[in-house]
């Protein structure tokens, strides 16, 4: 009102009729005039992909460039997908699936045993090793070799008889590359069960298991596609002594068979200890 009013370049409040609310019209290329700080772009709604998206006059638009950049950059299967609705699922090698699959059975039975208020074992054992009619031997049933077959597991408790046994061994082997025997070794890595009963001087054990054998030769520059990786299986009986209430010394006879091309049947006798926690 009067000559303050003027001044500060408000419309006088005595003004009225088109000179009062008239806006300028915007002409092509021209920047639109900036919003007081205490108002806000109209909401606007922008389709990207047949779905709306809510937002601001100025911010729509960028986000639908973002998220037509953000599509167009996926695979047409993958887009096809999320287009329908349908759902990605994980994709995962055979070898993760496996430890997957291997760190649950471990959790699983690390929680029974404690929640069974029981303890696991972890042993080691040495040994001699004899093969039934070797390839470099055929007139002899058996075989002996001068290489020792080592070995070392870790057993949980599944109950109070019963044990799952992870176990690593070394089984020594004479292999036959075209009428030349080649010394070797299977290195086994096997997963079984093993039951325990009353016996007459101490605790018997009958185990079983299965797992991967591979076969190693002792040579620098082996034949190529020899030493390969097959399936196998065991069998073993064997008796524990206690030497303290957490020690254990072990006497174990197994038999190992393998799915390689000479079929070898590997018996082993091992004396070692076995430590529980």
């Amino acid at each position: 009102q009067g000559p303050a009013a003027a001044a500060s370049g408000l419309p006088h409040t005595g003004q009225s009729g088109p000179a009062c609310c008239a806006t300028r019209p915007q002409q092509p290329g021209q920047t639109p005039a900036r919003l007081p700080l205490h108002a806000s772009a109209p909401r606007q709604i922008a389709q990207v992909d047949g779905r709306n998206v809510k937002a601001s006059a100025s911010a729509s638009f960028a986000m639908a460039r973002r998220l037509y950049q953000f599509r167009t950059s996926l695979p047409p299967a993958v887009r096809a997908a999320a287009g329908n609705g349908a759902r990605r699922m994980p994709v995962y090698s055979r070898q993760e699936a496996t430890m997957r699959w291997t760190c649950a059975a471990l959790l699983a039975l690390g929680m029974a045993s404690a929640a069974n208020a029981q303890v696991a074992w972890v042993g080691a054992s040495w040994g001699a090793s004899w093969e039934w009619q070797a390839p470099t031997a055929p007139d002899r049933n058996f075989l002996h070799s001068s290489d020792g077959a080592p070995a070392a597991f870790v057993a949980f408790p599944v109950s109070s008889d019963t044990l799952f046994r992870l176990q690593a061994a070394d089984l020594p082997h004479v292999t036959v590359i075209d009428g030349v025997g080649w010394p070797a070794r299977y290195r086994a890595y096997t997963a079984g069960i093993d039951y325990l009963m009353d016996g007459t001087f101490g605790t018997s054990v009958l185990s079983a298991g299965f797992g991967s054998y591979k076969l190693d030769l002792k040579a620098r520059r082996p034949p190529a596609g020899v030493e390969e990786t097959k399936l196998g299986w065991y069998l073993g009986v064997g008796e524990w002594f206690d030497l303290t209430r957490r020690t254990r010394v072990t006497t174990e006879i197994a038999m190992h068979r393998t799915q390689h091309a000479e079929r070898p049947q590997i018996f082993t006798a091992n004396v070692g200890l076995a430590f529980s926690w």
